[in-house]
């Protein structure tokens, strides 16, 4: 009896926790593209989606030929009246990039 107790108070602790963070707004990031201008920096192209008004952190890395990173950059992003928001970014590089990459956007708040 205390076995059933303890296991559908746990359920129903995993159901709302989990429910809270559905219901959260939430932000989504996609790489467009990059060009790699030479040694010191690259430029990185991403979308950013997420509530209009809100705003988040997005966090860019450069990467060389090994992935290894070479380079990082947070970026705050909005607030915007529309949906997605188009973002172009140069990154400081120690070495040549071959890549560059959005790492994670958080909202802010």
């Amino acid at each position: 009896m205390v076995v059933a107790s303890v296991s559908a108070v746990l359920g129903l602790a995993v159901v709302v926790w989990l429910s809270l963070g559905l219901l959260r707004p939430g932000v989504e990031a996609r790489d467009v593209g990059f060009t790699v201008h030479d040694e010191t920096s690259i430029e990185v192209v991403f979308d950013v989606t997420m509530a209009p008004g809100a705003t988040a952190t997005c966090t860019i890395e450069a990467l060389n030929t090994a992935f290894g990173q070479i380079g990082l950059l947070d970026v705050e992003v909005g607030p915007s009246q529309s949906d997605t928001v188009r973002v172009t970014v140069d990154v400081a590089t120690t070495e040549l990039a071959t890549t560059g990459v959005v790492r994670d956007c958080v909202l802010a708040g």
